[in-house]
């Protein structure tokens, strides 16, 4: 097993140095024709939740299949069109991060040159930035002190500067070596006090039920709304699928317990899935009108599918 350890972080490695960069993304996973032909009638199927139908239907067509193996081996035989699949939902995965870093953008709409920063890092609307405009507002109307969200904000602030004071504090009294694992278990607590203050600018700059006006008069909710905090939770699901995806090209290869490495993936399925329940329950923080995050989970699919038809004409002339 040590075999396939090393083979899931030597492919990871590469995904990760490659994972801010469509272009780069395509050219690891080097996709035919028809590959990109079977995932756009994946993703054009995905009519009801979009992006999530499409990842918890992919998931369920890889893994399923391979339960068989406690009985017998017959599956072992279709493990080329599992592995495909498994190519498939890694680079739809890491596409759809692209575009809620904004690294993509929707059709029509031009992609920055910079790349932006890392999802797990604070979102694009900064502590300052949302403080700043905080004092302005009750500056110009006291009034606006009480409204519920900008009660929210100043909380978190509050609870931000609690955790930095206390993140100082213990960094006075550890080793320096281990000041990096220190700064790290703060970082997570940190990024989801800015994430909900985030939150609570965006639904003060659109309040939730004009939100769908705004949507309709600008576009794609997912230029509209800021769902770079969202793409931390796409990198890890990524990093899962990628797992899968070594493993099923592992096990291809592999002459001696070929049946008991699959039969444990296919235990996978439930962790998977639930990876996917978790991504869902996040985007009404980032849209609150957008209840189940269907809106932007369809925006996604489509999207992809935009991309994804581009490489396929660009492959009829320049195949690989």
């Amino acid at each position: 097993m040590s075999g396939l350890t090393t083979e899931i972080r030597k492919n990871w490695f590469v995904i990760e140095e490659a994972i801010r960069d469509p272009n780069s993304i395509i050219e690891i996973f080097k996709p035919s024709e028809a590959e990109l032909e079977g995932i756009l009638k994946e993703l054009e199927g995905s009519v009801i939740e979009g992006i999530f139908e499409y990842k918890r239907s992919t998931v369920q067509a890889i893994l399923r299949p391979l339960e068989s193996l406690q009985y017998d081996s017959k599956a072992i035989e279709f493990l080329p069109q599992q592995i495909k699949k498994a190519r498939a939902l890694v680079l739809v995965t890491l596409l759809q991060r692209l575009y809620l870093t904004g690294d993509l953008k929707p059709k029509g709409i031009k992609t920055a040159a910079v790349p932006s920063q890392e999802a797990v890092e604070e979102p694009k609307t900064g502590v300052k930035e949302i403080l700043t405009y905080i004092r302005n507002t009750i500056d110009a109307d006291p009034e606006k002190k009480k409204d519920p969200e900008v009660k929210k904000i100043i909380m978190y602030s509050k609870m931000y500067q609690n955790e930095i004071q206390k993140l100082n504090d213990l960094l006075k009294t550890v080793p320096p070596g281990k000041a990096a694992s220190v700064k790290e278990n703060f970082k997570n607590s940190l990024s989801g006090i800015v994430q909900k203050m985030n939150t609570s600018y965006q639904n003060l700059l659109v309040p939730a039920e004009e939100a769908p006006k705004a949507m309709q008069k600008t576009g794609s909710i997912l230029t509209r709304f800021n769902y770079t905090p969202l793409a931390g939770e796409i990198k890890k699901q990524a990093k899962v699928f990628s797992e899968v995806l070594t493993t099923l090209t592992f096990a291809q290869h592999e002459k001696f317990n070929t049946r008991e490495i699959l039969v444990a993936l296919s235990g996978r399925q439930s962790e998977l899935l639930q990876l996917i329940d978790r991504e869902q329950k996040l985007y009404p923080g980032i849209a609150p009108f957008d209840k189940e995050g269907l809106t932007a989970a369809k925006e996604l699919a489509k999207e992809i599918g935009n991309f994804l038809k581009k490489e396929k004409e660009w492959l009829k002339l320049h195949p690989w």
